[in-house]
């Protein structure tokens, strides 16, 4: 008598055509917790529609702008993409940023991490996640001031001293060169400074610059991180066109 032959497992290919898209699954996730809301239902409609104007839009620009890289890049095949599993993993990544946001400046910078991804030159799998998510969770102030500091438009905060946050005359001008750069600014001193401590809390920026086998470089006035500088580069845009006139 012959045992029962143990079950093996099918390797047929799926068909991915079946598979949900990055949006059809984030809304499926939306769904799920919404409907437990008392008409959460219709919010659901309103919000599918709604999702559904911000991919599109999202993408007919990527579209655009993937199709510029390919005309500047030589050797640049934008089917050869999807074989890329880092830079699918990104793209899907900053799709689901795009649907959560209306900032101009952050739907630009997120386009601009896919083109970025997309070159051979792209940094590892891992840090591209870890841009991705600070993009996601900054906003539009946040990045204004962390260009400020790249500039070396910041005034001398000394960081290592715990009541930095109450030194008037420096924070005094930081407000300052704020407005002047960004009129919209005027009047909002407190936020200025929780804007400068949030990317301090986050490491983006520091007095103090560390190298490898070498002292650590100290500042006075605050600037980006090494990585917050390569944050910077990969949310730039890389065709050429677009850095000239900037």
């Amino acid at each position: 008598m012959h045992s029962p032959q143990a079950h093996q497992p099918s390797h047929d290919k799926i068909d991915e055509s079946t598979l949900p898209t990055a949006r059809e699954a984030l809304l499926a996730l939306a769904k799920g917790a919404i409907s437990e809301i008392p008409g959460g239902s219709m919010l659901m409609e309103l919000l599918s529609v709604r999702v559904s104007k911000r991919q599109a839009q999202f993408l007919k620009e990527l579209s655009t702008d993937l199709d510029n890289l390919k005309e500047q890049v030589e050797g640049f095949h934008l089917e050869t993409l999807a074989e890329n599993d880092a830079f699918v993993s990104t793209t899907l990544e900053v799709l689901a940023t795009s649907v959560r946001t209306h900032q101009a400046a952050k739907l630009k910078a997120a386009r601009n991490i896919v083109l970025n991804a997309a070159l051979p030159n792209a940094p590892n799998d891992n840090l591209q996640k870890m841009f991705v998510t600070w993009l996601d969770q900054l906003t539009e102030w946040h990045l204004v001031v962390l260009r400020l500091a790249q500039d070396g438009r910041l005034p001398e905060i000394d960081f290592s001293t715990s009541n930095w946050a109450i030194h008037t005359s420096a924070l005094d001008k930081l407000s300052d060169v704020i407005e002047s750069e960004y009129p919209e600014f005027n009047g909002r001193h407190s936020e200025c400074i929780q804007l400068l401590r949030d990317l301090y809390m986050w490491g983006l920026v520091s007095n103090h610059v560390p190298s490898k086998g070498r002292a650590t470089f100290v500042v006075y006035a605050p600037l980006p991180t090494p990585l917050a500088r390569q944050f910077l580069k990969f949310i730039e845009s890389p065709l050429e066109d677009e850095n000239e006139n900037n």
